[in-house]
């Protein structure tokens, strides 16, 4: 009995070789329609599948298409979820290099040099016009006058004698 059940179980229920890699929708219409075949297998040993009623086949398929439309819909939650995520990420990771940046500066500034004094008051000094008289100057024109003049004289002499 062993025997036919292994070959009932190899020849009429093909299990797909990339279960793994297929859509949840591929793998539940694969087990709709074996599942009578294996719940009879397993239960009667037989190795002969039972003529199921037809409700019975119709609501399973119906609760199976209602847990597919549920996972779909948690997919699409969890999809969404994920773009949140990322979204979130990237905004963390900006805010992260602008408070890498501020600290650099605040780094930066606190190993500056400041250079704080007051701003000492200039002295009055009186505007200097070309035409104004001032007695320093009128002095100091007159001392070089004459010692060019005394010059001049000394230097005729000899060239008079």
């Amino acid at each position: 009995m062993k025997k036919s059940c292994t070959r009932w179980m190899t020849s009429s229920i093909p299990i797909p070789a990339s279960a793994s890699n297929t859509s949840y929708s591929a793998v539940s219409a694969h087990l709709s329609t074996s599942l009578p075949r294996w719940v009879h297998l397993i239960f009667s040993g037989t190795g002969k599948p039972p003529a199921i009623p037809r409700n019975t086949a119709a609501a399973g398929t119906r609760r199976l298409t209602e847990f597919e439309h549920k996972i779909a819909a948690i997919e699409g939650l969890r999809s969404g979820a994920q773009a949140d995520i990322k979204k979130e990420s990237i905004a963390l990771h900006l805010l992260n290099d602008e408070l890498a940046e501020l600290e650099e500066e605040t780094e930066s500034a606190r190993h500056e040099y400041a250079i704080v004094r007051e701003a000492a008051a200039l002295p009055f000094q009186p505007m200097f016009m070309p035409w104004s008289k001032q007695g320093e100057d009128e002095r100091r024109y007159r001392k070089i006058m004459l010692i060019v003049l005394f010059i001049a004289f000394c230097l005729a002499s000899v060239s008079y004698y």
